[in-house]
């Protein structure tokens, strides 16, 4: 049980996952952690695969995901750029080829807390 719900950021590196993208996200937004204390970062590396329209499409649909250029498109750029946009308590640190139990993000606040 999460005693207090912290607003957490959730930071994505992406880039050219257009395979993985829509079930990572829809995973990710069926959270049952309360929507309004979720921020969720997509650092896209300048995907060209067809990732970046499919994330403005879901950028669209949920006003909780924020897409940021990362043009120097490895992940501790993407980490780097993330952390210093994240306005969370927590920072939870994804990754785009995962699915994510409806839990996950509930469960991590949880052990942090204890």
């Amino acid at each position: 049980m999460v005693y207090a719900y912290p607003l957490v950021t959730v930071i994505i590196p992406f880039r050219d996952e257009s395979r993985y993208v829509v079930r990572c996200l829809d995973s990710i937004l069926k959270q049952d952690y309360p929507p309004d204390k979720i921020e969720i970062l997509i650092i896209d590396g300048i995907s060209e695969d067809g990732t970046g329209p499919i994330l403005e499409k879901y950028k669209k649909k949920d006003d909780r995901l924020k897409v940021i250029d990362n043009p120097k498109r490895v992940i501790p750029s993407a980490l780097n750029l993330g952390i210093k946009e994240a306005k969370g308590c927590y920072i939870i640190r994804l990754d785009a080829h995962s699915e994510y139990p409806v839990n996950y993000i509930s469960q991590s606040i949880e052990c942090a807390q204890k």
